[in-house]
């Protein structure tokens, strides 16, 4: 009994003591929190050679750039914008923390704008098993569309048992200099934890 009350206790302060929104299931993130590093927050790209390169997202300015903006955001004050500002002759990927999940069913979902892109990019989730074992690949699972006026991104799906992890990617082919994208309320059902 003294265990099972002191269980309790303890989920009740990690609810009230962990930043951002969470409920049982549930993560949202308006950027509105997010410090400009960008913490856990990565970015890759691939050259013609499929030679890639990786780094934190606040380390990259050549050949793409990521910062908090303010101008027209989905919602709220701020919002991520993923400027491209050299060549990149093969894949460009920005990613977000891992984000731990409990339910076998879940759904990502998030607001994008884009501009200077011709062609769509896409949406790829991995399935891991404590942030490590791959299980599962989602590659392009969902279209990014590519247009200046808000549209809202959508995904759902059961995963393995064994999944502890997901790793989302937000991806563009040989995205041309000068692009810009944008990417507002990220909502993950199904997850637990605050993972900013």
């Amino acid at each position: 009994m003294r265990s099972s009350k002191f269980s309790r206790w303890f989920l009740l302060f990690l609810l009230l003591a962990l930043p951002g929104r969470m409920d049982a299931a549930e993560f949202s993130i308006d950027f509105e929190g997010l410090t400009p590093d960008l913490p856990g927050w990565s970015a890759q790209f691939t050259d013609e050679n499929n030679k890639a390169e990786y780094r934190s997202a606040s380390k990259w300015d050549v050949p793409m750039v990521f910062r908090l903006e303010g101008d027209r955001p989905h919602a709220g004050l701020k919002c991520l914008q993923w400027e491209i500002t050299g060549k990149i002759g093969g894949l460009a990927s920005i990613r977000p923390p891992l984000v731990p999940v409990t339910d076998r069913e879940v759904s990502v979902s998030f607001y994008v704008r884009s501009r200077g892109f011709s062609e769509e990019g896409m949406l790829s989730v991995d399935e891991m098993k404590d942030g490590k074992d791959r299980l599962k690949i989602h590659w392009n699972v969902a279209r990014i569309p590519v247009g200046d006026q808000w549209e809202k991104v959508e995904w759902k799906a059961v995963l393995d048992p064994a999944t502890t992890i997901l790793r989302v990617s937000f991806s563009f082919k040989t995205p041309p200099a000068g692009a810009s994208f944008w990417l507002d309320d990220l909502y993950v059902a199904g997850i637990v934890g605050d993972y900013r």
